[in-house]
């Protein structure tokens, strides 16, 4: 990857393994993939992505950051700036008021994107 893409910075989204975890379970997979049907296998995939990203760390020496649901949810400009910090782009009065643009939205959660945290 760092050869590929020397100066790529890697985005890791994290969530709690218990919400992250319950949400793969309550899903109605239609019992495909059958992980996502068993709790000790969603722990098992959660494990592998830690495992995954510690190495991709020590390999890679790429700039990396852990954007971590809960702490942007409760502190959304500051982890914002973080990030935004982190990829060298401006801060804008309209980052944290996200919800208010009225560009096109095409996922799952669209009427999420049009509330305020």
């Amino acid at each position: 990857m760092a050869t590929a893409l020397p100066n790529a910075k890697i985005i890791h989204g994290v969530r709690d393994i218990r919400d992250a975890g319950l949400s793969i379970y309550a899903r109605n997979f239609n019992l495909q993939p059958r992980w996502a049907t068993d709790v000790e296998h969603i722990a098992d995939y959660w494990r592998g992505d830690r495992r995954l990203m510690d190495h991709w760390r020590a390999a890679t020496g790429l700039a990396m950051i852990d954007v971590v649901h809960g702490d942007t949810v409760a502190h959304l400009a500051g982890k914002a700036r973080r990030l935004l910090d982190f990829l060298d782009l401006p801060w804008g009065a309209r980052v944290p008021a996200f919800h208010e643009d009225a560009r096109a939205v095409q996922t799952r959660c669209k009427r999420q994107v049009r509330q305020p945290l």
